[in-house]
């Protein structure tokens, strides 16, 4: 009887052995699966996001192109430093619609955010960023624009809120050249009856039809438009004329650097309000670095642009500043027509900001 006792007592001590065992097991791997899911790698997302843009993808135009480039620095700063509770997803070429309908759809929030310069046919107030020759250069964008604390990024913000789209930071973005098959141009003279492709804005219309023929086209017809002979030029960057390959059908380039352009990282204001205040901080925070990294790989593109076009077998001008004169006054010439057009209130307060600015750092 001992011995039988004994025995059913080993036995039920070994039994329990093994379910404990198990459970343990069973326990262990629901911990490692909690461990897991409070890092980067497998936790689920709170909000995914869609981020639109017009930018060539970087994965297939890597070269000169800091937008693209840009883009994808801001989805993944955005995903990495949110520890993955924002998952952000960019679509690039105008996949989810060109710069009017991204700004339209995240307004009405069909896609969450955005990458892209928001244009005056929202609201004529937005042509303030495109006047012509605004800017001494990028150190003067950085510090009245590409910056929280900016003037001109304060004016920018206030009226992208009116528009029903919350901005959360701005590029150094670019400065336009003219690019074309006609001559070399130095002077506004020079473009005399060329057809120029511009883009839709009556900033850029009326600076162009003082001295050229300008189209509107969409920049999805353009490269063949220009090989078709239907336009002679058009005003684009250095940068972008590289990244999309237009040295293989134009013969001129002039660093005119007439017109700033510049990315604005955008979100639909209702899903901005949902984020709570920590997940906001890390967004701005990430945001603004992602802007940052973008203008140093632009301005590393900006040192080999021209050197790249030339090889390619472009013919360069850089402008004299007797040359950069002309066009110059000649954008000031025009200035009553954008303050009417512009509003007089936001054209005196952004033309006041730069002149302050300019004399302040001459």
């Amino acid at each position: 009887m001992k011995f039988s006792s004994l025995k059913r007592i080993i036995c039920l001590t070994l039994a329990m052995t093994f379910v404990l065992a198990l459970t343990a097991c069973g326990n262990g791997n629901n911990n490692a699966a909690s461990g897991s899911a409070s890092g980067n790698d497998t936790v689920e997302p709170e909000y995914e996001w869609k981020l639109g843009c017009t930018n060539q993808d970087p994965a297939s135009n890597p070269d000169l192109n800091g937008f693209g480039w840009g883009t994808q620095k801001l989805a993944d700063l955005i995903t990495e430093r949110s520890g993955g509770r924002i998952k952000v997803t960019p679509y690039y070429a105008s996949v989810l619609g060109n710069e009017v309908q991204l700004l339209d759809d995240v307004r009405d929030g069909v896609t969450e955010c955005a990458y892209i310069n928001p244009m005056s046919g929202a609201d004529a107030r937005l042509g303030f960023k495109g006047l012509p020759f605004l800017f001494t250069g990028f150190d003067q964008i950085e510090r009245l624009l590409a910056n929280p604390d900016g003037e001109l990024f304060a004016i920018d913000h206030d009226i992208l809120a009116d528009v029903g789209v919350e901005l959360i930071c701005v590029g150094t973005g670019i400065l336009r050249g003219y690019a074309n098959n006609k001559c070399e141009v130095r002077v506004p003279a020079d473009v005399a009856g060329q057809t120029c492709r511009i883009y839709q804005d009556n900033v850029v219309q009326k600076f162009w039809e003082g001295i050229a023929n300008p189209t509107i086209l969409p920049i999805s017809e353009t490269y063949t438009a220009i090989q078709t002979g239907t336009v002679d030029g058009f005003e684009y960057a250095a940068t972008i004329l590289n990244a999309e390959k237009y040295y293989d059908i134009l013969h001129y380039y002039t660093e005119l650097q007439w017109q700033y352009v510049g990315e604005h990282f955008i979100i639909n204001p209702e899903i901005w309000n949902s984020l709570p205040e920590d997940l906001q901080q890390i967004v701005r925070d990430a945001a603004w670095e992602a802007m940052k990294w973008e203008s140093e790989q632009e301005a590393k593109d900006r040192e080999t642009a021209i050197q790249s076009l030339t090889e390619k077998g472009m013919e360069c001008t850089t402008l004299t500043d007797e040359e950069f004169a002309q066009w110059h006054d000649y954008a000031r010439s025009l200035d009553d027509t954008f303050r009417e057009y512009i509003g007089a209130d936001t054209f005196d307060k952004v033309m006041a900001a730069v002149k302050a600015d300019t004399e302040a750092h001459s």
